[in-house]
């Protein structure tokens, strides 16, 4: 059972015996010196000088992913759990895929497995290093460095000095062929953790523009196997979580980390060539290289999982070439061209409706160093960066836009020549004296952004392309509604200068047991460009709003059964609104609201001996206006420890529709968390609140209490008024961590809450106290919580369940 939900991963690898080599400290490389050792996230490694001028690595085999962990979790089951996890990563990746990037012509540091001596020569390391297994390899130095494993004299650089030559001027390019066999290399090994830092880049030799070929290196990710019903559900929110099979998964999945390279590197190569490319791969990837490639794991090794390996290797090598293409499809469908900081000319031509050529050489030379031809049948938008120095851009073509093109240009004082008639070209310049000659109206998009530029901490660029579905759950349980189940979707879709998204819905649709009613909701962001304002609608069809109605008063009677003070009401509402953000943290939005309600004969109950003078008894409609306000510092929405929010709104409607004479309503509410640093990490969370409403209203839109949001341990809408104020606290305290499935923390939380309604100034019977407690569970982190409480009150005892708290 533990296996089927953590996983089978590689366990009975890892509990192999097998025998390696004992690593001869005065013998290898002419002797090795050690120089340094570095802990990184999982893996400890350390550094030593070869007798032969060159640099090497030992690398642990077994990783140590708690050594990120607070001290509180050093130990404790969360830890256990991610050793575990370690069981996923193949013990003798490396080895493996060593032999397999060498049959296929890409430069690796080969890596030998073995165990670090008990030496004195290991000098202050020998305590930490002694009796460990890890790999052997040696570490191509930048500047200048003798890999013969790299095919002789190179030099060779990191990804930060790669970058700032390329940004510098086109006299330094990456060779894109060699880049691309080196990434369907790693596809082929489901190697996920492919970021700038996995590679290291040599130079090629002869005269003219320096070309950088991949040193591929790091695969301690390849051949991962994350498999398990805990990890099935986590990927679905954690894209990268792929594991090794004979199939490939989501291109974008496998990918993900490595986003920042292939989208740059791999821009100039059409599809023939990542056809051709890939189909060498799978003529030189026999299977007799296979077989001898995972023969290089330790034979005890072998004789368990050799064949487990070998096996989904053959089988991914067979569908290489339909992977990689759809890899290129996907990568084509939104492609982003960079120019440099040198002067530069870039000639865009429409070549007809449906092709478009892209040139750019340096203004100094006359052959273009970027040429490509884009269809339409494969790419939907063309971004070209320019970034400094004086460039020229032309655009030209009399065909209809079958592919959008963007233009940003940079630092320089650039020209941007548009002589196109149908357009289809929008030009971007917030620096510089930049100018447009066109023989029609062409604006440059003068406002300001700044462009994500990489580096070493900062990896992975924002997303602006390609949309993300994922299932949510949508469970409740309590006295009011029962049981309540249901189930949903997000939709996120990215964007060019829509930060975070381009759009963002979520949609959900549940039903409550003991209401007998179904909700459902769809909730959508949409973000233009560049702009930090954005529009939403929230659309709500709904049986469950108003679940009870005991009349207006503070001292309602609440005796006469069950279900007599029950409502049956169907709601529909449609609220689109403009959100307007002020800095991070602060917001306004303001919009208008169509609300339509059926309140439904409800025999035998206290709404149906109204329906005759209590306005929205009956089916009734009204259109208004809304204007809100956000104050938002929280750590995070669920579970919050420290921060605050405050939010207030007010609506006003009209006589319009089914309302007789203008009414409106304002409410607000606060919250503050405060958490201390001591046994138990308690948070005391407080919140206070209320509603007015003015006119003559329908009941529905009383200022009701009750409920888990305002009043816990009472009903939903026990109490209605015409006003309403409410407060509480609560102490939630962190009890212990444990192992569910997925890691978790659970905890008890305690709450004390009073409130009560007014009536034309009146409110007869006080303050209306509750009490309670109950426990909480939060997987993976805090902020993924679950709670479960029982309040009490003069009336009773009622249970409360449901994702995070009430406030």
């Amino acid at each position: 059972m533990y296996r089927a939900i953590a996983g089978q991963h590689y366990r009975d690898l890892w509990a192999t015996t097998i025998r390696v080599p004992v690593l001869k400290l005065d013998r290898f490389a002419g002797g090795l010196t050690p120089l340094r050792a570095h802990s990184g996230s999982q893996t400890k490694s350390l550094r030593l000088a070869g007798g032969d001028g060159r640099e090497y690595q030992f690398r642990s085999v077994d990783k140590d992913p708690t050594a990120s962990l607070a001290p509180e979790l050093q130990g404790s089951v969360v830890a256990k759990a991610r050793r575990d996890g370690v069981s996923a990563s193949f013990p003798a990746a490396a080895v493996v895929a060593s032999a397999l990037l060498e049959a296929a012509g890409v430069l690796h540091a080969d890596q030998t497995l073995a165990v670090m001596p008990d030496d004195p020569a290991l000098g202050e390391f020998q305590a930490e290093f002694k009796g460990v297994l890890g790999m052997m390899e040696e570490r191509p130095s930048e500047i200048t460095e003798d890999t013969a494993s790299a095919g002789g004299p190179r030099r060779v650089i990191s990804p930060t000095r790669l970058f700032h030559r390329l940004d510098a001027s086109p006299n330094d390019r990456v060779d894109a062929r060699a880049f691309l066999r080196a990434r369907l290399m790693d596809i082929l090994m489901g190697d996920r953790d492919r970021h700038r830092d996995q590679f290291r880049w040599a130079a090629s030799t002869g005269g003219g523009p320096t070309f950088w070929q991949p040193i591929s290196r790091d695969h301690d990710e390849a051949f991962v196997n994350l498999d398990g019903l805990t990890l099935d559900v986590i990927r679905l929110y954690v894209p990268p979580l792929v594991t090794f099979e004979a199939d490939y998964p989501k291109d974008w999945r496998l990918n993900w980390h490595a986003r920042e390279l292939d989208r740059r590197f791999l821009v100039g190569l059409g599809r023939d060539t990542w056809d051709s490319v890939a189909t060498a791969l799978q003529r030189v990837l026999t299977d007799a290289v296979i077989e001898d490639a995972v023969r290089r794991m330790p034979p005890e090794m072998y004789a368990i999982g050799g064949e487990r390996l070998a096996r989904p290797l053959r089988s991914r090598r067979d569908r290489l070439v339909q992977e990689a293409l759809r890899y290129y499809a996907f990568l084509a469908r939104e492609v982003e061209i960079h120019a440099t900081d040198a002067a530069e000319v870039a000639e865009i031509t429409r070549v007809d409706e449906h092709r478009v050529d892209v040139s750019i050489r340096a203004r100094s030379d006359v052959q273009p160093y970027f040429v490509r031809r884009f269809d339409d049948r494969e790419t939907r938008e063309i971004r070209l960066m320019l970034w400094g120095g004086d460039d020229h851009v032309v655009v030209r073509g009399s065909a209809s836009p079958g592919i959008r093109l963007r233009v940003v240009g940079g630092a320089g004082d650039d020209v941007f020549v548009d002589s196109t008639r149908a357009g289809g070209v929008k030009f971007y310049d917030d620096q510089g004296r930049s100018s447009v000659e066109a023989g029609r109206r062409v604006a440059i998009d003068a406002r300001p952004h700044k462009e994500w530029v990489g580096s070493d901490l900062d990896r992975y660029p924002p997303r602006e392309w390609g949309t993300w579905w994922r299932p949510i759950p949508w469970l409740e349980a309590n006295s009011d509604l029962g049981v309540f189940v249901g189930a949903g979707f997000l939709r996120t879709e990215y964007g060019f200068r829509r930060a975070p998204y381009a759009s963002h819905i979520r949609g959900r649709v549940g039903y409550a047991t003991g209401a007998q009613a179904v909700r459902a909701d769809l909730e959508g962001e949409f973000h233009p460009e560049n702009a930090s304002r954005f529009w939403r609608i929230d659309l709500l069809a709904s049986g469950i709003e108003v679940l009870r109605y005991h009349g207006l008063g503070n001292d309602t009677p609440d005796d006469g059964g069950g279900d007599f003070y029950r409502v049956s009401q169907q709601v529909y509402s449609l609220e689109p609104a403009l959100v307007m953000p002020i800095g991070r943290h602060v917001a306004v939005n303001a919009g208008v609201a169509a609300r339509w309600s059926h309140t439904g004969d409800n025999a035998g109950r206290l709404i149906a001996t109204l329906r005759d003078t209590l306005l929205g008894a009956r089916d009734f409609g009204q259109l208004g206006g809304r204007l809100a306000f956000e104050i938002d510092t929280r750590d995070r929405p669920l579970n919050p420890t420290r921060g605050i929010h405050f939010s207030a709104a007010g609506r006003l409607h009209p006589p319009l529709w089914d309302v007789p004479s203008t009414f409106g309503s304002g409410e607000a509410e606060a919250a503050a968390f405060l958490s201390a640093r001591i046994l138990g990490a308690p948070t005391l969370a407080l919140h206070a609140g209320g509603r007015k409403v003015w006119g003559t209203f329908p009941f529905f839109e009383s200022a009701f209490l009750g409920g888990r949001a305002s009043l816990p341990g009472y009903h939903r809408n026990r109490f209605a008024g015409d006003a309403s104020v409410y407060g509480g606290a609560e102490l939630r305290v962190s009890v212990a961590r444990t192992y569910l499935a997925l890691p978790a923390v659970w905890g008890l939380f305690g709450t004390a809450d009073a409130g009560r309604v007014y009536v034309n100034g009146a409110s007869p019977g006080g303050w209306h106290p509750s009490g309670g407690g109950g426990v909480w569970l939060g997987f993976l982190d805090p902020g993924n919580t679950v709670s479960l409480g029982i309040t009490s009150t003069r009336e009773g005892r009622l249970l409360q369940a449901g994702v995070g708290f009430g406030f």
